[in-house]
């Protein structure tokens, strides 16, 4: 099992493989420019990334092995583009931009697996729109807006996403949703706590109540920059990846930066307290 992560070496942001068995990390970008916010394709052969190799964040991908060069897949005229995730089969890329003219954050769509990547605006208003994320099935988007004065994640029909209104998920605040491998829920980060909403597909789509799952110290990205995933589900269902942020000793307090990565495992058993398992 591997993760991909961005790591700062000597002031250049490259995106590393690390090994959770074997605890090995390689590398694999190594262009002078940065490369952030790595995402894997559902097969595991390429990774998807943000970098400034093209004069501008732009998005590239290069395969996971280390072989051959980066190929770019998505730049924006006048703007910035980072990708944030993919559709389960792998065909539709999900992305963020900000444009140098407005400075509101977006959000788009491209396909991967044809031909023509030409580049698609799902959202765009006069309020910031980030964190774009498919459920399983490829029905809906959820995603953060600031439109009512703070973060808060709503859910709408996908692709055609003006062809049923929105939904708002989250109460009093939330950002960085996550979807259940099954889609049956939807996690989303409220300051310290990580949340959990119940979702049903069928017959209708609804939504439950948010309720708290766990929380902990877990670093967020900035929503500023709104480029930086900070936390990952894994495929089977049961384990988070987050950052934690590590106390300043004699050994790190020199480090501009220094985080751990925590991998999460002890939530599902809480998980079927709260919202019984069919």
């Amino acid at each position: 099992m591997q993760v991909a992560l961005s790591i700062n070496v000597d002031g250049n942001e490259d995106i590393y493989l690390y090994d959770l068995v074997r605890r090995t990390t390689t590398r694999l970008t190594f262009d002078p420019a940065g490369d952030y916010s790595p995402i894997w394709t559902p097969d595991g052969k390429r990774i998807i990334f943000d970098s400034g190799r093209a004069g501008r964040e732009s998005i590239f991908w290069k395969a996971a092995d280390g072989g051959g060069k980066a190929e770019q897949l998505v730049s924006v005229p006048n703007g910035w583009a980072w990708p944030f995730s993919l559709s389960s089969d792998g065909s539709t890329l999900l992305f963020g931009q900000v444009s140098t003219g407005t400075g509101n954050y977006d959000i788009g769509m491209l396909s991967i697996t044809s031909d023509d990547h030409t580049p698609k605006l799902l959202l765009q208003d006069k309020y910031n729109e980030k964190d774009p994320m498919i459920s399983p099935d490829g029905r809906w988007l959820a995603y953060m807006s600031n439109e009512s004065g703070q973060y808060e994640i709503f859910v709408r029909p996908f692709p055609d996403v003006d062809s049923g209104g929105k939904m708002q998920v989250s109460r009093n605040g939330g950002n960085n949703p996550l979807w259940s491998s099954d889609g049956r829920e939807l996690f989303y980060r409220n300051e310290d706590a990580i949340m959990i909403v119940p979702v049903e597909m069928e017959p209708t789509f609804r939504l439950g109540n948010p309720e708290v799952l766990f929380e902990g110290l877990y670093f967020q990205s900035s929503f500023s920059s709104g480029a930086i995933t900070s936390w990952d589900i894994a495929q089977d269902g049961k384990r988070f990846l987050m950052m934690r942020e590590v106390e300043a000793t004699e050994e790190n307090s020199t480090q501009r930066d220094p985080r751990k990565i925590i991998v999460v495992t002890n939530w599902f058993e809480e998980l079927k307290e709260r919202v019984p398992v069919q």
